[in-house]
């Protein structure tokens, strides 16, 4: 019987959780969540729960993601979600949005 190696082990899916946040680290329930697969364009949307949460699991461990929130025409800045991060299969974010301008 073969013993499995560490790389048998890794899952080919991430996953990434958080939060968009105001500028005061208020929850921003509603909020639209994109997250772009940067080898493919496509953009997935989310949106955030009451308590300002998101959840998303079925990233491709092999490809880099922008992830970024918006809320009534404000945008946060976008993430980098990167593939050469191969210490968790846990990405945990919080995108913030200035409410205030």
């Amino acid at each position: 019987m073969p013993i499995a190696s560490a790389a048998d082990k890794i899952s080919p899916l991430r996953n990434v959780e958080g939060k968009v946040l105001d500028s005061n680290d208020n929850a921003i329930p509603g909020a639209i969540v994109y997250i772009r697969d940067m080898n493919t364009m496509k953009v997935l949307n989310l949106f955030a729960d009451n308590s300002g949460a998101f959840n998303y699991e079925q990233l491709l461990r092999s490809t880099d993601y922008r992830i970024w929130a918006e809320y009534k025409g404000k945008k946060s800045p976008e993430k980098l979600l990167s593939s050469f991060d191969n210490i968790t299969n846990l990405f945990q974010v919080r995108l913030r949005i200035d409410t205030t301008k």
